[in-house]
């Protein structure tokens, strides 16, 4: 397989990375309505996470 920027030899935390990256980029892009609902996606998503543990 070849590299593509040397994301591919990453397979490992390749999820975190994009992750990260989506959330940059929302940040980096001034959008407002983008930042929030990236950040608001993200906190339900571990709010949900973290729930389902307490139970």
């Amino acid at each position: 397989m070849r590299k593509n920027n040397g994301k591919s030899s990453e397979k490992n935390g390749i999820s975190i990375v994009s992750g990260f990256d989506i959330i940059r980029d929302a940040i980096t892009a001034g959008d407002t309505v983008q930042k929030w609902i990236v950040y608001s996606f993200f906190v339900a998503y571990h709010y949900r996470h973290f729930i389902s543990n307490e139970k």
